[in-house]
């Protein structure tokens, strides 16, 4: 018949390579079956051999996929028209459209595999995983701005953390000053119109020292911050000679000042208006020269000494710089950093060593570290970095021997080496030991967000080997859906956006709960802690997560579509 020598032809052609001829004569036998009665039932196959025509082609994506669409109104659940209109929706640059198609892709090969039959399509992985990074570029494309522009501190936890890597902070926060007078009796005095703009520098920097040391961060920023801009703004416009400060402050009391504004718009994630202040304070060191004989009222206003100030503001300004994503100069700025600081003082070397981590040079880390352990023995910070470095480096023999230099120099019991401890027994498969070490931490310091995290880690694997049919670890308890819910909520009461709880605590809510209202509310704090992450690193986790899960909700509602279920 003229059907079936136009098929052979189509056929022909296109073992030849020849896609556009095939498509017309495919076209040709689509027309044959407008005529020939009984003919009708061959159109679905029709539509998808020319739109498959279309797609090897190469240039013909807009066919290909009207094609498709016409195919899927006549036979919604034909599997290989589903995958062909992914890979050309992906061409046409629509991936989050074809992302959904993936994913009905998937409904259709499981309902396939109930029913005993073979998948019906193969997948290429490499197809769907680029499909997926371009929706989830899209998608980060679209938070920067949001990311850039939001404000918000992070919690007091990350906070205090932030602070307490840094040499002169650490006395302040290990023990704070007691009131009277109060944060609010200083705050009062720094308002007083009629006194000196010097005594009022004085004052709001000891409110703001006062509430930091108390860990009143959110007080700090809207109450104390505001007071010490607009002294700022009246000293610059009081003029005075350098060595008098402007307004007759002393330039190391406005640099103090600027340093602490600097540092609470560095957490508050206002990164322009903390360079601005960090540069300000560099500038009023320089301009104030040797400053009021090494000891007068303004090197006073310096913590830790007119040189360690300066080098712990210049590591400030390198972090600021590498929460920016300026990778290059925030190398530059802790290198002239450690230059500044006294030969004694580790902390921009621990600093650095994290630039190292990010850079994937382990090796330059520990060069860091190791430095930083010489220049002071006792500082259980350096030893604690150095151990994660020498797991990440597999040498465990080397943070076995590092773990009990900083356990012997560790006078305080602390928490952060009991917790890198644990982790280092979890990382060599003993989670009883490392399990333990954590639930001590814990005792210790409930609401230490790392340990709470790295627990309900621990907990989503034990639950996740027992849905697999294996036993937990013994001498520890099974772990259930709830427990390891629960685990994570731990993590997100102390830290509401902690990107990895928020993380897995949405992965195990929509896997387990079909109710609509819950998914919203699982998007939204997904949206939330995309905005809130401080690090391109996290808010990517995050949003390829959002992107699959939105894709798999949508694909489950085309499936029910398909399935005449609605």
């Amino acid at each position: 018949t003229d059907f079936d020598a136009a098929y052979r032809s189509a056929t022909k052609l296109h073992k030849g390579g020849r896609f556009t001829q095939a498509a017309d004569k495919f076209t040709a036998c689509m027309e044959l079956c407008n005529l020939i009665p009984g003919f009708a039932d061959k159109l679905p196959s029709l539509y998808n051999n020319r739109s498959a025509m279309y797609e090897k082609a190469g240039d013909k994506w807009e066919q290909s996929l009207a094609d498709i669409e016409v195919l899927l109104t006549l036979s919604p659940k034909h599997i290989k028209g589903r995958w062909r209109r992914a890979r050309v929706l992906q061409k046409l640059n629509q991936c989050r459209e074809a992302l959904v198609e993936v994913c009905v892709v998937a409904h259709l090969d499981r309902e396939r595999e109930l029913r005993g039959e073979e998948k019906g399509v193969s997948v290429d992985e490499s197809i769907v995983a680029a499909i997926h990074e371009g929706v989830v570029e899209e998608d980060m494309a679209e938070a920067a701005a949001a990311m850039k522009a939001h404000r918000g501190l992070p919690s007091p936890f990350l906070s205090q953390l932030f602070l307490r890597s840094f040499g002169s902070w650490i006395p302040l926060l290990k023990s704070p000053p007691q009131p009277p007078p109060s944060a609010e009796e200083h705050l009062a005095a720094a308002r007083d119109a009629e006194a000196p703009l010097a005594s009022r520098v004085t004052a709001v920097l000891a409110a703001l020292r006062c509430l930091t040391a108390h860990r009143r961060f959110q007080g700090a920023l809207d109450d104390a911050c505001p007071v010490a801009s607009a002294l700022l703004a009246e000293a610059a416009d009081g003029g005075g000679d350098a060595a008098g400060g402007a307004g007759g402050v002393a330039p190391e009391a406005l640099a103090a000042l600027h340093d602490l504004v600097g540092t609470y718009a560095h957490l508050n994630h206002d990164l322009a208006a903390a360079e601005r202040h960090y540069n300000a304070a560099l500038e009023l060191l320089l301009a104030g020269g040797a400053g009021p004989a090494n000891g007068g009222a303004g090197e006073a206003a310096l913590p830790g000494g007119r040189e360690r100030f300066r080098g712990e503001v210049m590591v400030r300004l390198a972090g600021l710089m590498l929460d920016s994503g300026r990778m290059e100069d925030a190398s530059k700025g802790y290198d002239a950093g450690i230059l500044a600081l006294p030969d004694d003082d580790p902390y921009g070397l621990i600093h650095r060593s994290q630039l190292y981590l990010i850079k994937q040079d382990a090796a330059a880390a520990r060069r860091d570290l190791e430095t930083a352990i010489r220049r002071d023995p006792s500082n259980v910070v350096a030893h604690n970095r150095l151990v994660g470095v020498l797991t990440i480096l597999g040498e465990a023999d080397a943070a076995s021997e590092c773990m009990s230099n900083a356990k012997a120099v560790d006078t305080e019991d602390d928490v952060d080496l009991c917790v890198t401890e644990g982790e280092m027994y979890l990382s060599r498969g003993d989670v009883v030991q490392g399990f333990g070490l954590l639930d001590r931490a814990l005792e210790r310091d409930p609401g230490h967000v790392h340990a709470l995290c790295t627990r309900a880690g621990v907990l989503l694997q034990i639950f996740g080997a027992l849905q697999s049919g294996q036993p937990a670890p013994p001498g520890l308890p099974p772990a259930s859906l709830e427990d390891v819910r629960s685990a994570f909520e731990q993590v997100l009461a102390v830290d509401p956006h902690n990107a990895q709880a928020v993380l897995q605590h949405g992965q195990l809510v929509l896997g387990t709960t079909a109710d609509p209202s819950v998914h919203d509310s699982v998007f939204a704090a997904f949206d939330e802690a995309v905005v809130r992450s401080r690090s391109d690193a996290d808010a990517r986790e995050i949003v390829k997560m959002r992107a699959f899960a939105r894709a798999q909700r949508e694909a489950a509602e085309v499936f029910k579509a398909a399935s005449g279920q609605v």
